[in-house]
């Protein structure tokens, strides 16, 4: 999952306790200071691991006047300042446009005034997010919150797990998995065509022992005339399954070579697994689906 932390700006901020802070303050400095990057697996459970798209800052502090919010590293010049801290509208865009990316998000509303927190909130709700909104003592009965608590999708038993912060992140966190990959599930398996058992198997199983994994793939991928079992896009891995009936004659053999050396040529990696392979030891394919994967994005590391 993706995952948007909403909330306040503060120096001392809520969010340095579910993240490591260099997390919050990194900046990619190959993009522009108008691009907010998605950390790869940030939050770690015991089976799955999470991304972060946003929000990213340095401080609530106002340079010369003009909010940063995070969206650059130092705006000490005014004309620079002007440029590039355009001001709430362009880090509203930058927001909602990390809304949009994030499937799950969470908010924490412990101090007034979190007006942008509900407008974040709002437009989670309005694009059908899976919503946990936390808010304290000080401001549980306010009439300002009470419209986005509303919003809140996942409910969750603050007495049983107590009032702090990583404590309440995790239960909401483990809620929001339940829906999520069950949907996600679902998903690959309406893109399935001609009823392909072999794929549905697939699916299965990566939902059964790895669920991680249909956060990575997405099956039927069009690439030009071709379309593609399962692909990890991100790192140009295809995963090919190689039922008998479709791929046993020469012909087919050689249109699936031909297939394989375009594919090479574009930078992409095939893998192929029989139909046999994957009825007999799913579990062993989604293994070594997963193994290819960390290669694949090891290599891409150290590139």
């Amino acid at each position: 999952m993706k995952i948007y932390l909403a909330g306040k700006i503060s120096n001392s901020d809520w969010r340095q306790s579910l993240l490591p802070k260099h997390i919050l303050e990194r900046r990619d400095k190959t993009v522009s200071h108008w691009e907010w990057p998605t950390q790869h697996s940030v939050f770690k459970t015991e089976k799955t691991t999470h991304d972060y798209v946003g929000p990213y800052f340095m401080s609530a502090a106002m340079s010369d006047g003009f909010p940063t919010h995070g969206a650059v590293d130092d705006c000490t010049d005014r004309s620079h300042a002007m440029q590039l801290c355009g001001g709430q509208s362009k880090v509203a865009e930058l927001c909602f446009e990390a809304v949009t990316k994030a499937d799950f998000v969470f908010a924490w509303i412990d101090g007034s005034g979190a007006y942008g927190t509900c407008a974040e909130i709002g437009y989670a709700a309005a694009l059908g997010k899976q919503i946990y909104i936390h808010t304290s003592e000080a401001v549980e009965d306010s009439w300002e919150y009470w419209l986005p608590k509303t919003h809140s999708t996942i409910k969750i038993d603050r007495v049983a797990t107590g009032g702090g912060i990583r404590a309440v992140f995790a239960e909401a966190l483990a809620k929001a998995e339940k829906v999520y990959y069950p949907q996600r599930r679902d998903y690959l398996l309406s893109r399935i065509v001609d009823n392909s058992q072999i794929e549905r198997k697939l699916i299965n199983k990566m939902y059964e022992c790895n669920p991680q994994l249909l956060d990575l793939v997405i099956n039927q991928y069009p690439m030009g005339r071709y379309r593609l079992d399962f692909v990890v896009p991100k790192i140009k891995l295809c995963i090919e399954l190689d039922g008998h009936d479709s791929h046993k004659s020469k012909d087919a053999r050689t249109h699936d070579a031909f297939r394989d050396r375009t594919l090479t040529k574009q930078g992409w990696t095939t893998i192929r697994f029989t139909g046999s392979e994957v009825f007999r030891n799913p579990r062993k394919t989604c293994d070594e689906i997963a193994e290819h994967i960390n290669r694949k994005r090891l290599f891409a590391n150290i590139a």
